[in-house]
């Protein structure tokens, strides 16, 4: 597949991984509602999306869900989940 068609099954595929609780997938799919990339930007949801992977061992979305409270992104500011994450 080629451009946006590959784009779309990719995202297609990440949200099914995602779904399933694939660290992994929700990572990335965290990343792209951070980002706005292929889906509308939303805070909340790549927190959520973070938290979920976080709680599973993954240390990468550990780093991303405390980045958010550290800095407020998103979320009220809160230094102490910040530093449990």
């Amino acid at each position: 597949m080629a451009g946006a068609a590959a784009s779309a099954e990719e995202l297609r595929l990440i949200i099914e991984g995602a779904a399933r609780g694939d660290p992994d997938a929700q990572r990335r799919l965290g990343y792209r509602y951070e980002r706005g990339d292929g889906v509308v930007q939303d805070q909340s949801e790549a927190l959520r999306l973070y938290a979920q992977a976080a709680e599973q061992g993954d240390a990468i979305t550990q780093n991303n869900a405390g980045r958010f409270y550290m800095t407020g992104n998103g979320i009220a500011h809160d230094e102490v989940k910040a530093a449990r994450l």
